[in-house]
């Protein structure tokens, strides 16, 4: 089976990067083949290189609003290629590509995918539904579009194949378009480079408390998990994940936190993350760099006092 990744080069170096890692991770563990398709602005030989990414890579000049040409070439790689499969990054213009591939009703698509497997011909994925508060299953029969939102695995390693790119056709504005305007790019907001993240393992309201007070008291962040925040013992502004904050912090540490998928999402640009949890099968404790398996409450001490030095000062 032979799939085609799908990158935006205006997602990003890092999350390009993160990307191609995710998905070329995902299709070694269900042993496809994989190429890569990079689009975007200015030099993506250069950018492909900056973000590492291997094997054969066909780059495509695409402007602002060129979208539909983006699926012209896409459509016209599949035709050529015969990939099984496309498997798209998460990012708006991930979902509009799927569901325009997927027009002519001769492909299935799913969009949000946080979890694949192939067996017997088929994709099973999962992704979370109504909110957030179900997990959805489903069965994909080739052809498929896939528009991910994979958990970032710590320790990717799949087969790096020496790095071949090849040019596509430009994608030019369509001819709607009079004229374009980019407007600033907003700047990186300023954030803590600590994060304690409090999940239902904590079974205290004042354990919860405390952690915040010790993040107020030291310019940490803080944040919580959907099920504290629906308890009430978190506000909504302090949530982690799909519907809440996505953070990047050098370090997050995680509490009594399970690590489900939707959440991952939150923390997964982390350039580090240590979980306290006295479960070594939750799915943080393969999502993390360190795991501490003990309860949490045998471990807030000593966690405080190593953090105090890292006090962040005032602004």
């Amino acid at each position: 089976m032979k799939g085609l990744l799908v990158l935006n080069q205006r997602e990003g170096r890092r999350s390009t990067a993160d990307a191609q890692a995710r998905l070329a991770a995902q299709c070694q563990a269900m042993g496809w083949e994989w190429e890569t398709y990079l689009y975007g602005e200015g030099d993506l030989e250069s950018f492909a290189a900056q973000c590492d990414l291997c094997g054969t890579v066909y780059l495509q000049q695409a402007e602002a609003c060129g979208e539909a040409a983006v699926v012209r070439e896409l459509e016209r790689l599949w035709a050529e290629q015969a990939y099984d499969g496309l498997f798209l990054a998460s990012g708006s213009q991930g979902q509009y590509l799927s569901t325009q591939l997927a027009a002519g009703g001769t492909r299935s698509f799913l969009n949000g995918v946080t979890a694949m497997e192939w067996k017997e011909e088929t994709l099973f994925c999962e992704k979370m539904v109504y909110n957030n508060y179900f997990l959805g299953q489903y069965r994909l029969k080739t052809p498929f579009v896939v528009q991910e939102k994979l958990p970032q695995p710590r320790r990717a390693v799949y087969e790096r194949k020496p790095r071949t790119c090849i040019w596509c056709s430009p994608a030019e504005n369509p001819a709607c378009i009079l004229e374009q305007t980019v407007l600033e790019e907003s700047g990186e907001h300023d954030v803590s480079p600590v994060l304690l993240v409090v999940g239902m393992g904590v079974g205290e309201k004042k354990d919860v408390e405390r952690i915040r007070a010790f993040c107020m008291e030291n310019r940490f962040d803080f944040g919580v998990t959907r099920p504290v925040a629906m308890r009430g013992w978190g506000s909504m502004d302090e949530l982690i994940g799909v519907s809440g904050r996505i953070c990047a912090p050098k370090v997050t540490i995680t509490i009594g936190v399970s690590g489900s998928a939707a959440f991952f999402v939150g923390i997964e640009h982390s350039d580090y993350i240590l979980a306290i949890n006295t479960n070594e099968r939750a799915n943080i404790a393969s999502q993390c760099d360190a795991l501490i398996q003990d309860d949490y409450t045998n471990v807030l001490e000593p966690l405080f006092a190593c953090l105090r030095p890292y006090r962040r000062e005032a602004l």
